[in-house]
């Protein structure tokens, strides 16, 4: 096997095996459900999707978030479909994950259209969805901007070593009689925080007034000047106020300890060249104090 084709089935078996475990994870409070009908090993095809309903056409995405995993995605989601002009996706799910399946293999004309299939809204609405592993796989962003070269992208980064911690609370509790993490399955949620090099790629794919960028600690802060400006950046009308906006969503019963200072300092200067790297993409968008952990 080339290193080529070996890359290629680590990949697949990385995201196949993520999927799989937040499938099965007890989501509470959440308006977004995952649809278990939907196959996890393959690209959906033009026969799982919802009927189309008779004041609905099929429309090109609006909207695609693209990460982060453990970073909010699933709770500014809710969020957007609280809004009376977006509708769900004719998968009904948060999370396509359409170009997850294709790697280095090119997708087909037909397939593309298989994917463009899945988005329909009344007139004057907005649909579209929210994969957060799409800025990790290789060449999903060549794919999306293929498909659909005028939605608008969306992207929350969080503080890298509280996402961590909380993909580690995530497995926990999805597997709670493990007792230790294997080193591949913590080496792969450390290197989801790492971004920079992603967004290096997507600015060349992507008109940078197509790409929103949102810190997860500012919406936290304050979600309601946050949720504005995403609406504003969607053309939405940014008067509108959703119930639930400070509800919690995706959270745990598992609580790991905090990470001990020698683990901490290491995972500090792991991810600082990141971090430094990202700030200085996006210095509009990322204030550097919400991330405390990490020096200016």
């Amino acid at each position: 096997m080339s290193i080529k084709d070996l890359y290629t089935e680590v990949m697949k078996k990385r995201a196949i095996n993520r999927l799989h475990r937040k499938l099965y994870v007890r989501v509470k409070n959440a308006k977004i459900k995952p649809n278990m009908s939907l196959p996890l090993k393959r690209p959906f095809t033009v026969d799982e999707l919802l009927p189309l309903r008779s004041d609905y056409h099929i429309v090109p995405p609006s909207f695609i978030g693209i990460s982060s995993a453990r970073g909010g995605s699933t709770w500014w989601y809710n969020m957007l479909l609280a809004h009376p002009k977006v509708v769900h996706n004719r998968v009904h799910t948060k999370e396509l994950c359409y170009f997850y399946h294709y790697f280095y293999q090119r997708p087909t004309r037909e397939e593309i259209n298989t994917y463009r299939q899945a988005f329909a809204a009344p007139k004057g609405s907005l649909c579209g969805e929210w994969s957060p592993l799409y800025l990790h796989q290789p060449l999903a962003m060549n794919y999306l901007v293929e498909a659909a070269p005028d939605a608008k992208f969306i992207a929350m980064v969080r503080n890298p070593i509280h996402r961590l911690r909380s993909e580690i609370n995530q497995l926990h509790e999805v597997f709670p009689n493990a007792k230790r993490l294997s080193f591949p399955s913590l080496a792969n949620m450390g290197e989801f925080g790492r971004l920079s090099q992603q967004f290096k790629q997507v600015l060349g794919l992507v008109d940078r007034k197509n790409l929103l960028i949102l810190q997860y600690e500012k919406c936290k802060q304050n979600p309601m000047q946050e949720l504005k400006k995403t609406y504003r950046f969607l053309g939405l009308d940014e008067s509108f106020v959703p119930s639930g906006l400070s509800t919690e969503v995706n959270t745990f019963h598992t609580r790991t300890d905090a990470f001990e200072p020698d683990v901490l300092h290491n995972l500090i200067k792991y991810y600082q060249p990141d971090v430094d790297r990202l700030m200085q993409m996006f210095p509009n968008e990322l204030q550097p104090d919400l991330w405390g952990e990490f020096r200016s």
